[in-house]
Order: C-alpha cells, then sequence, then structure tokens
C-alpha cells in the first residue's frame, strides 16, 4: 500500500496584492482557508488557483523583498484576508470561481477608512 501525506499547511505561495490598485480584479478558484495571526491578531489566509484578472501578484525573492510572480491559469495563489474580504468569502463555498474586485478605501462615518471589495460567484464548485 501506498502512503500518502496529508496536510491541512497552506503553502507558501505568490500573493494576490489586490489593494494595490483601485479596479484591481482577480478570478480564482477557492481552495482552502486557514485561520492565521499576524502581529497577534486573528486573520485569514485563502488559497485559490489562479484563473484570470490583472491583479499584482508577488512572491518573495531571494533577499527577502518582493518581486512580480510569473504564474499561469491554475497556479496556487495566496489572499490574505481583511474583514471585508472575510464576510465575503465567508459566504462562498470551496470550490467555487470568485471574482474578487478592489473598489479603493472608503471612509466610515467614524473617520475610520476600509478597503472595499466587490466579491461574486461566476461558477458554482464543482462536483
Amino acid at each position: 500500500m501506498a502512503k500518502r501525506s496529508l496536510s491541512t499547511e497552506l503553502r507558501s505561495n505568490p500573493t494576490v496584492r489586490l489593494a494595490d490598485k483601485v479596479g484591481s480584479r482577480f478570478v480564482g478558484r477557492y481552495l482552502a482557508s486557514k485561520d492565521i495571526k499576524i502581529k497577534n491578531k486573528p486573520s485569514k489566509l485563502y488559497e485559490f488557483a489562479a484563473l484570470d484578472g490583472d491583479a499584482l501578484i508577488t512572491i518573495k525573492d531571494e533577499k527577502g523583498g518582493y518581486r512580480e510572480a510569473d504564474i499561469k491559469e491554475g497556479d496556487t495563489v495566496s489572499l490574505f484576508g481583511s474583514k471585508a474580504l472575510d464576510a465575503g468569502i465567508a459566504l462562498a463555498k470551496v470550490g467555487e470561481v470568485l471574482e474578487i474586485i478592489f473598489n479603493g478605501e472608503k471612509k466610515l462615518s467614524s473617520g475610520n477608512t476600509f478597503n472595499d471589495f466587490a466579491i461574486a460567484v461566476v461558477e458554482d464548485e464543482v462536483a
């Protein structure tokens, strides 16, 4: 019998950077999510199979900086969550194709700002 390793860890993938440009768009098949901590604050990390879009996707280089990643359709990429992204993606199912568009920074009446995203299911999950 062959041994097959299983893991719940998400890999160190190229990262989608939607909030770098207003109107930036990413389309991908939702693969997985993971609860993480960033500076001791709870957050989410999402994993997608990249399908389309013009969002900047970066990868860490050998010097610790970031450079644009050369990816092709179907490559696995990661997307860091935010309150707005988490709320939208929470309504999606693993396997569905999502389109995410960065609408820009919005100001609340309190004076605080947040990054606003439009999230839509463009293809239901694969049976």
